[in-house]
């Protein structure tokens, strides 16, 4: 971890510790809250984007909504503050542990399918973000980068800076239409090509090939988003299409990487992934999905998840979360059944 230039003297009440995380757009401080003597996460603008009022904006709007989650898979939002520049930053709850895509890393070496341990942290995944749905409120950046798994098993939601309240849709579209008229194109909506992205750009290679740190990334240069979890509607820009289907698609995308290894969308240059993932070409992740050696029935949950149609898609994460949780109950019921007739020719072979 690195000591973020600067901040030590610039956030008053909280003693910064070191950097947690940087983003396309802020960056997360290990700190403490002096005031009540506990660790908490600072976030915070990068230097390039506190010059934009939308940035600032934008932050607002995740505070606001985050606060508004209250769930225990959603990490609390402590205060929002404000810089001596005039740049917010956010106080939440400090997380322990790792994020999943670390945790799937470690993973691989042990097999492509899921543990029971894994399908469990995803059906709390899903449970989160479906109470996110039902309070009117969609993601949009759902990945393995962004949960984030304690200590002692809890699962946490993070990064709402793409959030948006769909229930109020006047209020969204105002908030967006009022952004693209002034700030850089890297604010718009829509895609994007990475020369006109401007300041906030990722900084992407288009002949490269897909690492972790290139489309796996937020990219508010291009799209709204990460391509390789991203739905159609949103790689296309049809942000009225956008809604908690859309999540649930990310959210098949999450899935379909506890199954295979690898996202929907993966090991191609960023143009073509993001082709793929305008068209929703999911062939490849079907195959591999197909080939994964994982319950067919929640390879089925997986695919019908990353369906083109959005309506073929479950309706929402509380949606997604119960398919998952009948799963799971089957499951256990099989090992039972398999536990009491084990248990049965014991009992026969010991009588002959």
């Amino acid at each position: 971890m690195n000591a973020p230039p600067d901040a030590r003297t610039r956030i008053p009440g909280y003693e910064v510790h070191d950097e947690i995380a940087r983003g396309g757009m802020g960056l997360v401080l290990n700190a403490r809250d002096m005031a009540f003597d506990r660790d908490v996460a600072l976030k915070v603008l990068l230097p390039e984007a506190r010059e934009y009022p939308e940035a600032a904006a934008r932050f607002a709007i995740e505070a606001r909504l985050t606060g508004r989650l209250e769930h225990p898979g959603i990490p609390p939002v402590h205060h929002l503050g404000t810089l001596p520049d005039g740049s917010p930053f956010l106080a939440m709850k400090l997380i322990r542990g790792r994020t999943l895509a670390a945790m799937l890393k470690d993973n691989r070496a042990s097999g492509s399918f899921p543990s029971a341990d894994l399908v469990r942290i995803f059906e709390q995944i899903c449970q989160a973000v479906g109470f996110a749905h039902a309070s009117g409120i969609i993601h949009r950046d759902l990945k393995p980068a962004n949960i984030m798994v304690g200590a002692f098993g809890e699962v946490q939601v993070m990064d709402w800076g793409l959030a948006k309240e769909v229930r109020n849709a006047e209020f969204g579209m105002r908030i967006e239409a009022s952004s693209a008229s002034r700030a850089p194109r890297s604010f718009r909506s829509g895609v994007r090509d990475a020369e006109d992205a401007g300041p906030f750009a990722e900084e992407i290679d288009e002949t490269a090939a897909l690492t972790p740190n290139t489309a796996d990334t937020t990219q508010p240069g291009t799209v709204l988003g990460t391509i390789p979890y991203m739905p159609p509607e949103q790689a296309r820009g049809l942000t009225a299409q956008v809604d908690a289907r859309s999540d649930v698609f990310s959210l098949g995308g999450i899935l379909c990487t506890l199954l295979t290894g690898k996202a929907p969308y993966a090991g191609l240059p960023v143009p073509t992934l993001r082709v793929l993932a305008e068209m929703c070409d999911t062939s490849d992740a079907f195959t591999r999905l197909d080939a994964s050696g994982a319950d067919p029935e929640l390879v089925a949950i997986c695919k019908r998840c990353l369906a083109k149609d959005r309506m073929a898609r479950p309706a929402d994460g509380g949606a997604v979360a119960k398919l998952v949780n009948t799963y799971r109950a089957g499951v256990e019921e099989r090992l039972r059944l398999a536990e009491r007739e084990a248990a049965a020719a014991i009992a026969r072979t010991a009588e002959e």
